[in-house]
């Protein structure tokens, strides 16, 4: 396993989670502001944010969000992060190995 693939994994995944939330709102308060049904973008941004937030979202539930200040959530989002950088390392360790040209 490689710490740097991780931390690159980690940071893509913030990346995309960043994406994911700010198009759900965005197109939550259009919606809200002209009215109108949902859009399949909109939700699809909405499960994939849900989606991508876990597990660290329902543990924060759980405790109770008033428990955590701004550092804190921060440190579940970082925390989160690198969850998800190291599954997305050892899928990526998975593959490569099942794929490797043999000598």
């Amino acid at each position: 396993m490689s710490k740097r693939r991780i931390i690159a994994f980690a940071v893509c995944y913030l990346a995309v989670v960043t994406v994911c939330v700010g198009v759900g709102l965005e197109l939550t308060m259009d919606r809200f502001d002209h009215g109108g049904d949902p859009t399949y973008v909109e939700q699809g941004a909405s499960l994939g944010a849900s989606l991508l937030l876990a597990p660290a979202d329902q543990v924060w539930a759980f405790i109770g969000r008033d428990r955590f200040g701004p550092a804190g959530q921060w440190l579940l989002l970082i925390g989160n992060a690198l969850l998800w950088g190291l599954l997305a390392e050892v899928i990526y360790g998975i593959l490569r190995d099942k794929f490797k040209p043999s000598p």
